[in-house]
């Protein structure tokens, strides 16, 4: 009998993912702690430029909800509890 050999720590099979609620599209989003660093840096880059929304996956977001977004998901990602 073969011996399991263990999976990497970074196998994104098993990476957490958290699903949000887009109103874009299939009306949901789901994101990966890498997609969602990839959407809070095109979050940062907006508000820096003084946008009012964004584009990100296809679906155009506006900055004040991709706050919102943020920071559920740094609390999510990080472990730290959110309250809202």
């Amino acid at each position: 009998m073969e011996t399991p050999k263990p999976v990497a720590a970074d196998d994104s099979r098993f990476a957490p993912r958290y699903t949000i609620d887009s109103r874009c599209g299939s009306g949901t989003f789901t994101f990966t702690h890498e997609g969602f660093t990839r959407f809070k840096s095109a979050f940062t880059q907006a508000v820096q430029h003084q946008q009012t929304e964004f584009k990100f996956g296809g679906c155009v977001w506006v900055i004040g909800f991709a706050r919102y977004v943020v920071e559920y998901l740094d609390g999510k990602f990080s472990g730290q509890r959110v309250v809202h």
